[in-house]
């Protein structure tokens, strides 16, 4: 019970609600000490003086929890933040790839004229490279996905969570797909592009929210 009151101060501390109540706190230690410089009011000044310490406490306890809780989320950051920026690296490099041999296909099913067909040996050895990389950036990324549902889950919201499992998901679907022959290349690869984009929103969300920055 301790423990989560605790908790629940060093939030609470931290949020518009706690910093007015650290206003009203200094208004009224403020007020206390306006009355005591009054020789004339007749006013218990030693039941004043306990009001002024006791307010002066509670808003050194909440500055105490508010700072506690900041350091909270400075080191959970820290925690996150070398594995949420491997996987944006490795989204942003599937993105490229994908664009990249989505355009090469296009251009070797697409041969007009006697320059583009002297072109096409190159063009091919593009696609192999891009592909080939494609391939390895794709297991890195997976690796680092399991990782996070299977080792880093607790760290993380279950917002980011959810969306992470749902990318895998549609991952897995989307190479169902791919084995079935009446799929085109083309939907494959701008679903795939769908797919890595909307994960990679979410943590572009996800970074700008958790830094502190905004």
């Amino acid at each position: 019970m301790s423990q989560s009151f605790y908790k629940w101060c060093r939030i609470f501390s931290g949020e518009i609600v706690g910093s007015l109540l650290v206003g009203i706190m200094v208004g009224w230690m403020t007020f206390g000490l306006f009355y005591i410089s009054i020789d004339a009011f007749s006013l218990d000044y030693a039941l004043v003086t306990n009001v002024v310490i006791a307010c002066t406490t509670i808003v050194a306890v909440l500055v105490h929890l508010s700072g506690l809780n900041e350091q909270e989320k400075i080191r959970r950051w820290e925690l996150r933040k070398a594995i949420i920026f491997d996987l944006l690296a490795s989204l942003s490099t599937l993105v490229r790839l994908n664009e990249e041999m989505e355009e090469l296909n296009y251009r070797l099913n697409s041969v007009q004229s006697d320059e583009d067909v002297a072109e096409m040996p190159a063009v091919r050895v593009l696609l192999k490279n891009a592909s080939s990389n494609w391939k390895l950036s794709q297991v890195e990324m997976e690796n680092l996905v399991d990782n996070v549902l299977s080792v880093y889950k607790p760290i993380f919201s279950a917002a980011t969570i959810s969306s992470i499992d749902q990318f895998k998901n549609n991952r897995n679907e989307l190479k169902r797909r791919s084995r079935q022959d009446w799929v085109e290349y083309e939907d494959l690869m701008a679903d795939e592009r769908t797919i890595l984009l909307s994960l990679r929103d979410h943590l572009f969300d996800f970074v700008e929210k958790e830094s502190g920055l905004n």
